[in-house]
């Protein structure tokens, strides 16, 4: 039923989302998940990517965190922002918007950083690549 739910409203916003979507593979959609630290926001994402998995045309959903594209422990240090850490300052911004911006402009692949909660930090040399997303 939830599924149905999301379904329905994706095709109320979209048109028909599952008539062709990732068929005709046009323009990925971007859904962006907003909250406070600790409030669920990746729990819901990945429930989310599930969902939307589950479809009957299999659309490819691709999950990227926000925390690959904070700046390095070191950058923050050296800027005096450790203390605002998952502020809007203390992220690459403009890595983010090129990262999106190449989602939907369709390239073939594109990578984000990698962060770790193990070290709180960005994994050096390390990369997730995305490939031709549909959501």
């Amino acid at each position: 039923q939830a599924t149905s739910g999301l379904r329905g409203a994706l095709n109320t916003f979209l048109g028909d989302a599952g008539n062709g979507h990732g068929a005709q593979r046009g323009t990925p959609f971007v859904i962006g998940v907003a909250g406070s630290v600790a409030v669920g926001k990746s729990t819901s994402a990945r429930i989310l990517q599930a969902l939307l998995a589950r479809w009957p045309e299999h659309p490819r959903v691709e999950l990227v965190t926000t925390d690959g594209f904070l700046l390095p422990m070191k950058e923050l240090q050296a800027r005096g922002l450790t203390s605002r850490k998952g502020f809007p300052e203390s992220y690459d911004r403009r890595a983010l918007t090129r990262f999106v911006a190449d989602i939907k402009a369709g390239k073939d692949e594109v990578t984000a950083p990698v962060y770790s909660h193990l070290i709180y930090d960005i994994v050096p040399g390390e990369r997730l690549t995305v490939r031709r997303p549909d959501i």
